[in-house]
């Protein structure tokens, strides 16, 4: 400090200036610019000086003051500037999109099989996610199945809703949508998956709430699922088509059969067999099975020649069988044509075909063989007695020497008793190794068959009884037979022709029985109450049974049912057992009773309670069971005992 105040500043020193200060003051004199300093003196500089020491020691000894009220002056500038803005809803939320999302499907799909699509989300965020939405663009070539998990918000399968999912440090932060469906689309056709995901940010949803979110600001965020393609493949289906016969005479009977198979994991749905018959070719009669006894079809379900395959099960097959007679020259070939299709829209697609030919050669000599008496749809039955016919007769121009017929039976369960063979109508034949044998030596008109000449051949044939019927290895497909005839004779062509398709009827047993449980009661009733359990039990042969229903009718009064419903044995069974007040009618629908049910299968049986007076014997009356065989057709209609106390 300048102890003299009086001194003056050396003027060079109080004239030097910068260039930058001689550019900012050229526009004039710098005195007339700013207002005048006002003039201190040297004693009034000293007392300054004392006073800031006084501060700068005062400060020293209490610091801890001014820092609280430096702080407090922070705080209270930084609540001022928040209720600024928050006054003004000024506030702009991060983007939270720190959502990892992705979407997975096959990259090709046989069509018609049910392949699996997922939706993964996981919450990276450190907020949680609500309200989420999954919202997909299915192509046009879809077909949406079913959903895995969660349910659908909708029944087309195409938005689906998550209501939270927890921050990625705490909780449940992943979550998986998972759906199936079908392509429909042309096969090496691609079908495009997408959508978007959308949510709510917990952090932005609470800013909304209090209405503090910033103007045009939203508490939803949406990202879009990357497009996931699927090359739609054939149908893994192997279809063998072979004719019993390569060879038909003229006006004979040609029988085709077709197997098919489905080689793949899955089942596969909306399937039809379409037929495409030649000209030449009359259709007459057709079965279309599956490998296992619960399926079978003898009439097409439109026309003669379409047949729907409504759900085809993984690594099963089908069987198709049809005939009809054949007419043309000789030598003419009949090409028949299968087209396996797939549902598109209200189309159908054709996905596999397949032709094989018959020819027609000419018909010198026709045969024809048949069980009498089961033309129309008769069954066979344990123990009875077939009567089977060959018919035979020279079509040709000339005679034929040395013709030789044989008859034979398939017959896969061997239900036939081969040892009760008789030969009938006067022409005896030779059985060899269940092969019944005509020629000329016991039939004089067959050494020489002239022209227009005809015959017939006779014979009989026992079914096996009741307890050597049943094969309980074997599937119901296997109770049948086919007659079988065959004709050689000297320069001509092997004829060969088989007759239809003859089913074994199967049957459906009930019983019932009625216990007194009074004293295993589990609760008092009144001394002139009583218990009774009813038991009823349905037994099956080699056919399955369905829409079996079992009623019986009681005119015991309501309250005496009062613990039948809670008393039905086994549990899972409640649903299939009704009770009508009004009516007093009871009824036990069985629907299907696999075949061997009671014997190689396990008995089906349902139990119920019934609380009745002491004088009350007739619980219900005469029970009524109805059933149609799934085999055959054939409709059963049966009583039971009735239901009385004994």
């Amino acid at each position: 400090m300048n102890p003299n105040p009086n001194q003056q500043t050396p003027v060079e020193n109080r004239n030097t200036q910068t260039d930058a200060e001689n550019a900012m003051f050229s526009i004039g004199n710098p005195e007339e610019l700013l207002p005048p300093a006002p003039k201190v003196s040297l004693a009034q500089k000293y007392q300054l000086a004392k006073k800031f020491e006084a501060v700068q020691s005062w400060l020293l000894k209490n610091w801890w003051i001014a820092l609280s009220v430096t702080l407090a002056l922070a705080i209270l500038i930084v609540v001022i500037v928040a209720q600024v803005i928050l006054g003004n809803k000024s506030i702009v939320a991060g983007p939270y999109n720190n959502v990892l999302i992705r979407l997975e499907g096959p990259d090709t799909l046989p069509k018609g099989n049910p392949g699996t699509w997922k939706v993964f989300i996981e919450n990276k965020e450190s907020t949680p996610l609500e309200n989420i939405e999954i919202n997909l663009d299915f192509d046009k070539s879809f077909e949406f199945a079913k959903a895995v998990s969660p349910s659908p918000d909708r029944p087309q399968g195409d938005k689906y809703k998550i209501s939270r999912l927890d921050s990625y440090q705490n909780g449940i932060y992943q979550a998986v949508v998972e759906f199936q469906g079908v392509t429909k689309g042309n096969i090496d056709e691609e079908i495009e998956m997408k959508g978007q995901v959308s949510y709510s940010p917990q952090a932005l949803s609470r800013l909304k709430n209090s209405g503090k979110l910033a103007a045009g600001e939203t508490d939803r965020r949406a990202l879009p699922l990357t497009t996931l393609k699927t090359r739609t493949t054939s149908a893994r289906i192997n279809i063998n088509m072979s004719p019993t016969e390569e060879l038909v005479p003229n006006n004979n009977e040609a029988e085709m059969t077709i197997k098919f198979e489905n080689t793949s994991e899955k089942e596969i749905k909306d399937l039809r067999i379409q037929m495409i018959y030649p000209q030449g070719f009359t259709y007459s009669t057709s079965e279309l099975r599956a490998d296992s006894f619960s399926s079978s079809k003898n009439t097409p379900d439109d026309s003669n020649n379409i047949w729907l395959l409504n759900t085809f099960n993984r690594l099963s097959s089908q069987t198709l069988r049809f005939k009809g007679p054949v007419t043309g020259a000789n030598g003419v070939k009949l090409p028949f044509t299968i087209n396996m299709q797939l549902r598109n829209g209200e189309n159908w697609q054709t996905i596999s075909t397949r032709t094989r030919d018959i020819t027609i050669t000419g018909k010198p000599l026709a045969l024809n063989t048949k069980i009498i008496s089961k033309d129309n749809g008769g069954v066979i039955k344990p123990g009875e007695s077939l009567d089977l016919v060959i018919d035979y007769e020279n079509q040709g121009s000339i005679p034929l020497s040395n013709v030789e017929i044989t008859g034979t039976i398939q017959d896969p369960a061997s239900i036939l008793d081969w040892t009760s063979v008789k030969f009938s109508g006067g022409d005896s034949g030779n059985l060899e190794n269940r092969n019944l044998i005509w020629s000329g030596k016991n039939v004089p008109q067959l050494a020489t068959l002239g022209v227009n000449v005809k015959g017939q051949l006779r014979y009989s044939i026992g079914v096996k009884s009741d307890q050597d019927f049943l094969k309980q290895n074997l599937k119901q497909n296997d109770y049948i037979l086919i007659p079988n005839a065959q004709a050689k004779a000297q320069s001509l062509q092997t004829v060969n022709v088989s007759g239809s398709t003859y089913k074994s009827k199967g049957d459906i047993f009930f019983s019932q029985a009625i216990s007194d449980i009074t004293s295993q009661a589990t609760k008092a009733i009144s001394a002139n109450k009583k218990i009774y359990k009813v038991t009823w039990s349905i037994s099956t042969t080699q056919n399955q049974i369905n829409q079996v229903e079992i009623k019986a009718r009681s005119g015991l009064l309501k309250t005496s049912f009062d613990d039948l419903f809670s008393s039905i044995r086994p549990e899972s069974k409640q649903p299939e057992l009704s009770y009508i007040s009004n009516t007093g009618e009871i009824t036990w629908k069985a629907n299907s009773v696999p075949a061997y049910s009671g014997l190689s299968n396990p008995l089906m049986t349902i139990s119920f309670n019934i609380v009745t007076e002491n004088n009350d014997t007739e619980l219900f009356a005469s029970p009524e069971v109805v059933g149609v065989d799934d085999f055959t057709g054939a409709r059963y209609t049966k009583s039971g005992d009735v239901g009385r106390v004994r």
